[in-house]
């Protein structure tokens, strides 16, 4: 079995993830291992678009991309228990999610976003630990843009990324407001004011709808407010 030559981007990503693993987990594992776990083998390359490949389809073709030396540790080590399953439950997950995000050319897109959170959390910019569909990913979780477990809640990945609809993968961050300029800053100084934009959101609401929320600010009780709404 030969080795596939990766990227420099799905490289970083990889081994981020399992050096974290490794930390996180007290897994105690060298530098040599991390490095063989990150290796990935020549097979499971896709014979069709990842759109068209169910998951279950996409979860066996992720398998055959791993090594021997890789097939053999987790066969000696897969029972060792984590939080929320076994050392197995979480490599295949990740190595699921890995298959997935490299195959739909995100791979860069998350060390992005990694970044510059990982830039605010270490300049005391306090960020959110992760909401919406981008908490189900448990890759997000082990580069550290989310503080979220999805194996805890049993959350699956498909809700975040599915690979059956190309789309782009949305997190949706939250900064503290006094600080969020400085992230903004940060990514605009570092990749470039052409690849930074700002996206308003615009709302225009109903009459019935303005009315309720206005009453809502001014402390009109619901019903009373309701009521009114349906006067002619």
């Amino acid at each position: 079995m030969s080795l596939k030559v990766m990227h420099i981007h799905e490289f970083e990503l990889r081994y981020r993830a399992y050096k974290w693993l490794n930390y996180k987990f007290d897994l105690w594992w060298d530098q040599t291992t991390i490095l063989e776990m990150i290796k990935i083998s020549d097979k499971g390359i896709l014979t069709k678009p990842v759109q068209e490949i169910e998951p279950e389809e996409l979860h066996e073709i992720t398998l055959e991309t791993y090594t021997t030396f890789k097939r053999e540790f987790i066969e000696k080590h897969k029972d060792i228990p984590m939080w929320f399953g076994t050392m197995q439950t979480y490599i295949d997950r990740l190595e699921y999610e890995l298959k997935v995000i490299k195959e739909m050319w995100f791979n860069s897109y998350f060390l992005i976003v990694a970044d510059f959170v990982r830039w605010a959390k270490k300049n005391t910019i306090v960020v959110g630990p992760g909401r919406w569909s981008w908490a189900w990913s448990i890759l997000a979780w082990m580069i550290r843009i989310t503080d979220v477990d999805p194996l805890q809640f049993g959350l699956l990945f498909e809700r975040f990324l599915n690979p059956a609809r190309i789309s782009m993968p949305d997190f949706d961050i939250d900064f503290e407001d006094t600080q969020r300029e400085k992230v903004i800053q940060y990514v605009t100084e570092k990749y470039g004011k052409d690849q930074v934009s700002s996206i308003w959101t615009y709302m225009q609401l109903a009459s019935k709808a303005a009315f309720k929320d206005v009453a809502r600010v001014l402390w009109v009780p619901f019903e009373k407010s309701n009521q009114m709404s349906f006067t002619k």
